[in-house]
Order: C-alpha cells, then structure tokens, then sequence
C-alpha cells in the first residue's frame, strides 16, 4: 500500500508543472455540441463489411443464447461450458496471427474463410450428438469469430478516411451489437417450428449468406484492385 501511495503522489507531482495549452470553442463549434447527425454515428462507406459483420453475429448470439439449452436437451450437461471455453481459446489463438496473414495476404485470405468456419460450426452443432462433435465446433466457431471480425473492422477502417476512422469503428460495432440483440429474438421461433435443429441451420445459411455478401458488396473488388496494382508495380 505504501508503494502505491508514492507511485500515486510522484505521479501527481509530475502532473502539476504541466501546461496545457486551452483552445476556446469557436462559435461553428458551440452551434454544433448539440446538433448530431447520422453521420456523427455511421460512415456510409463501412455499411457493406458492417452489414457482413450483422449477419455474423446473429450466428454468434444463437450459439450464446440457445446453446446451453439445446445441450441439455441432447443430454450433454456439461458440454457447454467445454464449448465455450474451446471457443473462447480457439479465438484467442486465431487473432494472434490472423491480422498478420491479413496484412500479408489480404483481407479475401481471411474472412470468406472464417465466415465458412464459423457457418459449419453452427451446421455441425445442428447434427451434434456427442462431445466431440461439440468440440470440433467450438474450435470451427472460434476460428470463424477470430478471424472474421478483426478483419471486418480493418477493412471497414479502410474504407473511411482518417478522420472518420472513430466512426467507422463505432459503426462497426453498432453493426455487431445490432446482430446480438436481433438475432435471438428473430429466430427464436424456429424453436417451435423446427426445434434447435432448424435453429442451428437457419443460422449456418445466415453465415453462408455473409459470404455472398462480403464478395459481392468488397471481396471482388479488393481483388480487382489488387490486381491492378500488380499491374502497375510489373509495368
């Protein structure tokens, strides 16, 4: 405890002689403080990777949300908290090297890859009827998370200029949160229709559909421009 008090009163000594130069608010921006716009919240130019980062997260809130459930109805009690934790593992592992094949191989390397993974992770848990299967798609599920959305967000970031960078993030995010909270409850009536089965399916087409997405609306045209600068660079 002593130890820290100093460390707390050094560091505020180091504080005082400091000067901080203060900028007085024009009058442009005192007429803006409580204007917001839509713009102040979304970048138009993120919407098409927001829109696939949306989509998959509706496959993650369904494994979140019904999971358990639907494992204890398999009979598997336990087979939950393995899953996430294999997850949750799987996930840590594939960031620690998915932004670099990103970087070094762009964004088409790593993304309909991880969407793909993470689709038969919930088409996997559909059928699932023993631990290994949960296992397998807790380590599908976690690549697909951990590959898919720190790239979607880099890509989004790409896509907007400098200065917009805080809001294509806030986008990124809103579009993600968006997928949690409606995913559940749009697809929960599945469960009396189809049970978890139909539910878990619905969710890998949902992923499937991110793909197509994703390629039609920035992977087609990230190779085009690629491409293109290949060209350039042997010309």
């Amino acid at each position: 405890f002593n130890f820290t008090a100093l460390c707390a009163a050094i560091s505020l000594l180091a504080v005082l002689p400091m000067r901080i130069q203060e900028h007085p608010p024009s009058p442009e921006d005192h007429a803006q403080r409580w204007r917001i716009r839509g713009s102040d919240l979304i970048d138009s130019r993120v919407l098409p990777v927001a829109i696939v980062a949306f989509l998959s997260a509706i496959g993650y809130a369904l494994i979140t949300t019904y999971l358990p459930a639907f494992l204890v109805g398999r009979g598997m009690t336990n087979a939950a908290s393995l899953f996430f934790i294999i997850f949750a593992l799987t996930m840590l592992a594939v960031r620690l090297f998915a932004g670099r094949i990103h970087d070094r191989r762009g964004e088409n390397t790593v993304i309909p890859i991880a969407l793909l993974a993470f689709a038969l992770s919930l088409a996997l848990l559909a059928v699932a009827d023993s631990l290994w299967q949960v296992i397998i798609a807790a380590i599908l599920g976690g690549i697909g998370q951990g590959g898919a959305v720190p790239s979607l967000q880099a890509v989004g970031i790409s896509r907007t200029t400098h200065e917009r960078v805080p809001i294509a993030t806030s986008t990124h995010y809103l579009a993600l949160d968006a997928g949690i909270a409606v995913g559940p409850v749009a697809f929960g009536f599945m469960i009396g229709l189809s049970g978890y089965v139909g539910l878990y399916l619905a969710g890998a087409a949902v992923l499937l559909v991110s793909i197509v997405v994703y390629w039609l609306t920035h992977g087609r045209h990230a190779v085009e421009s690629a491409t293109a600068s290949q060209h350039d660079h042997d010309n």
